[in-house]
């Protein structure tokens, strides 16, 4: 951009650098209702909600979901003593 003042028979300008691309930022909750998910789960279901950071809803928004498992030690607070994962 430039920006150009006329004062009386003075003209002054300077060029302005102004971001024209601003990214989208989304606020985003996740919740399924469960602490912990296991993999055993047959259907899972949750809740989604996005608001842009405005506080706008964002929605018709296509979205995709990607999960990572991962092993964890299986405890029980009555057998601590047992080792279950060493077979």
């Amino acid at each position: 951009w430039l920006a150009k003042i006329k004062v009386g028979g003075a003209t002054f300008q300077k060029s302005i650098r102004v971001e024209t691309v601003k990214p989208n930022r989304l606020k985003i909750n996740i919740d399924f209702g469960k602490e912990e998910i296991y993999a055993d789960n047959d259907l899972l279901k949750g809740k989604l909600q996005v608001n842009w950071l405005h506080g706008a809803p964002a929605s018709d928004l296509k979205t995709e979901i990607k999960v990572q498992l991962r092993p964890t030690k299986t405890k029980f607070k009555t057998y601590n003593s047992y080792n279950v994962d060493e077979c």
